[in-house]
């Protein structure tokens, strides 16, 4: 599973309807800022293709003025093994 997170940055007197349209999408958790006119996403996807759809979905939202990955975590990935 890959689960990242943004910061979306709304265009003025957009954040609550950009708050609905981002509610829609199954993969998503969004949190309002109380004090910012700001969100806070959060992404589950299963794979790579399915994490990538969602992203072009996402910033092609008239309503954003700016999205910023803050953190992402890929359950797939294999660590790197090291040798002594």
């Amino acid at each position: 599973m890959i689960v990242k997170s943004y910061l979306i940055y709304p265009l003025p007197q957009q954040k609550s309807s950009l708050q609905d349209k981002l509610q829609q999408f199954p993969q998503c958790d969004v949190i309002p800022a109380t004090n910012q006119d700001l969100l806070v996403l959060v992404t589950a996807t299963d794979n790579q293709t399915d994490d990538e759809t969602l992203y072009t979905q996402i910033k092609h939202l008239p309503q954003i003025q700016v999205i910023t990955l803050i953190s992402g975590h890929n359950d797939h990935i294999i660590p790197l093994q090291t040798t002594h």
